[in-house]
């Protein structure tokens, strides 16, 4: 009889945790899109009517794009997001070849200096990103690379130390028989 009552229990408590579980996940959302909605609103409002309205009232022509217009027109907002295509496509193609070729010497073959590499990635996943940036910074501005796209794609480029143990990773699980063609 007891067994019964622990499983009738256990079932009782199951399901409030899965409420409760389910309210979290409906108030995080509520506090995650609540925001977005209310920047959508303004976007649409002319600026007579969001002088005069509430942030989250919805607008009264919710096909108002005369705002996108106008920031389109303005900005240089195209020339943005050409520049962040460029330099993503660029970083993307150098930093994947770079991060692979790296992870493949350092998985595949073995040498006298690869413990001292692996090391010192080791300890360079120890160091916080935000402590190099004025390294960074210095050497991309003494190179004369300062404010151009290069100075980004050189820095994005470079093989991310996480990067490169996800590769090993997946380098160690492949089959050396697969490589014996080389």
């Amino acid at each position: 009889m007891s067994s019964v009552g622990n499983e009738s229990s256990l079932q009782v408590k199951s399901k409030l945790v899965k409420f409760l579980n389910m309210v979290l996940l409906f108030v995080f959302a509520f506090i995650i899109i609540v925001p977005l909605l209310a920047v959508l609103s303004v976007s649409l409002k002319t600026p007579a009517e969001y002088a005069t309205t509430n942030v989250l009232d919805i607008p009264k022509n919710i096909f108002n794009i005369e705002n996108y217009g106008f920031v389109f027109a303005k900005s240089k907002m195209l020339t943005g997001f050409k520049n962040t295509v460029i330099i993503m496509l660029i970083s993307l193609l150098l930093n994947t070849t770079l991060g692979t070729m790296v992870s493949y010497v350092l998985g595949r073959f073995k040498f006298k200096l690869r413990n001292i590499f692996l090391t010192a990635y080791v300890i360079s996943a120890l160091i916080p990103a935000t402590l190099t940036q004025i390294a960074q910074f210095q050497l991309i501005k003494g190179l004369g690379l300062y404010n151009t796209m290069l100075s980004v794609i050189l820095i994005y480029s470079a093989a991310n130390v996480m990067q490169v143990y996800i590769y090993l990773q997946y380098i160690d699980k492949i089959p050396i028989s697969r490589f014996s063609y080389i």
